[in-house]
C-alpha cells in the first residue's frame, strides 16, 4: 500500500492519509514543548486538578474556532472510550462535529485510536483524529461535502492550537 501524505490546513505531523485520516504516528509526538513541561508538572497533582486544567485548555482552543459551536452530548461517552472526560461540539448549521477526550496520559491515545478504528459505528472515511497533550480529538463530517471537509480541517486546526 502506498502512503500518500495530504497537506493542507493542518501541519503534516498532525495526520496522514492512509485510505482514512489517522494520527501521524502511534507515538503521538504532536505535543508541544510547553505542554510537555505542563505534563511533567501535572504528574504530581491529583486527577481532578489535571482534568480542570485540560477542560480550561479545551475551552480556550474551541473558542479560537471561527464558527459558532454548540455543545452536544458526547458519543461515544468518556466511559465507552475509557477516558477521564469527554465533551462534544457541533458546528452550527453544518454537519460537522467533534468529541474531545481527556486521558490520563498521551500513551492512552493509541488505545483510543484502536477503539475508534475498530468501532463499526464510526465512519472513518469522514473522520479526523489528532492529539494535543492529554487531549484526543475525533472530528467527523456527516456528509461528503467538500465545504464541510474544509470546516472539519479548520476545527482540527483550532484544536491543535499554537503548535
Amino acid at each position: 500500500m502506498k502512503l500518500k501524505v495530504e497537506t493542507g490546513l493542518l501541519p503534516m505531523r498532525t495526520y496522514k492519509k492512509i485510505g482514512i485520516y489517522c494520527l501521524a504516528s502511534l507515538a503521538l509526538a504532536t505535543c508541544s514543548r510547553k505542554d510537555n513541561r505542563n505534563n511533567n508538572q501535572l504528574k504530581t497533582t491529583n486527577m481532578s486538578d489535571y482534568l480542570e486544567h485540560e477542560k480550561t485548555k479545551i475551552d480556550r482552543l474551541m473558542h479560537s474556532f471561527s464558527k459558532p459551536l454548540k455543545e452536544i452530548p458526547p458519543t461515544p461517552t468518556a466511559d465507552e472510550a475509557a477516558a477521564g472526560y469527554a465533551v462534544s461540539y457541533e458546528v452550527v448549521d453544518e454537519n460537522v462535529s467533534c468529541v474531545i477526550y481527556i486521558y490520563e496520559n498521551q500513551q492512552k491515545h493509541e488505545d483510543a485510536l484502536k477503539y475508534f478504528t475498530n468501532n463499526p459505528n464510526v465512519n472513518l472515511k469522514n473522520s479526523l483524529f489528532s492529539s494535543n497533550g492529554r487531549l484526543f480529538f475525533w472530528g467527523y463530517q456527516k456528509t461528503d461535502d467538500p465545504k464541510e471537509r474544509y470546516t472539519l480541517n479548520a476545527l482540527a486546526a483550532a484544536f491543535a492550537g499554537e503548535e
